[in-house]
């Protein structure tokens, strides 16, 4: 009976101590399941989204030199952006679009050395043993910029989902952001790249954003 508890005991320890995550729960509602196996990234969607189609992205980190008054690219990263099947570029949709970070990244970006956006914060959704998955807190901006200022079809769908799946993968976030950024931050450079494509760039001054063609889309089998 010892041997069992002590089992028990260590077998618990390295489930936490060395980071082995359970696998999220299946909402329900939201039969279609995303799994992204470089980033052992599962994320789920509704049936409306059969037909769904991902988008390869990067973010990229700068960090402001007031000395030299410039900024430079010192961290980057892939965002995985789920779009909905009826997305048109004369009529889109609201897109969910998930940033990875590695462990290292996602502590010094919590710490402010690099911003990937020019305003606004990154919340953590969840996490697992090498990486951490954000959400830009004003993603919805985005989306309105690029198409003229007008709001997009399902913002309010998007939203819930992002919130079902976080719900389905609750745990304690790795570290507490800081009470404040800075007032003024740099204006950032983000590249974007579609599966297989290099064919969008967009950069990011305070709260504003310019993008080139829509890039073509390779849907997900």
């Amino acid at each position: 009976m010892k041997k069992l508890f002590y089992a028990s005991t260590i077998t618990a320890f390295l489930a936490t101590g060395f980071g082995i995550l359970n696998a999220p729960n299946h909402p329900s509602g939201l039969p279609l399941r995303y799994h992204n196996s470089q980033y052992n990234f599962t994320f789920f969607l509704p049936a409306s989204w059969q037909g769904y189609s991902v988008v390869a992205q990067q973010w990229e980190g700068g960090s402001y030199s007031p000395a030299k008054d410039t900024t430079a690219t010192t961290a980057h990263g892939p965002i995985i952006v789920l779009r909905h099947p009826q997305w048109k570029a004369s009529d889109p949709y609201q897109d969910i679009p998930i940033m990875v970070f590695t462990r290292t990244q996602w502590a010094a970006e919590q710490q402010q050395e690099f911003f990937p956006y020019a305003c606004g914060l990154i919340d953590e959704m969840w996490h697992n043993r090498k990486y951490v998955f954000g959400i830009y807190n004003r993603y919805e901006d985005l989306d309105i910029q690029s198409n003229g200022g007008v709001e997009v079809k399902g913002a309010e769908e998007a939203a819930d989902i992002i919130k079902r799946n976080c719900s389905a993968n609750d745990m304690p976030h790795l570290r507490p952001r800081p009470a404040s950024r800075p007032a003024t931050l740099p204006i950032l450079a983000h590249s974007n790249t579609t599966l297989g494509t290099s064919s969008l760039t967009v950069e990011f001054a305070p709260c504003t954003l310019r993008h080139g063609p829509q890039p073509s889309i390779k849907p997900v089998s």
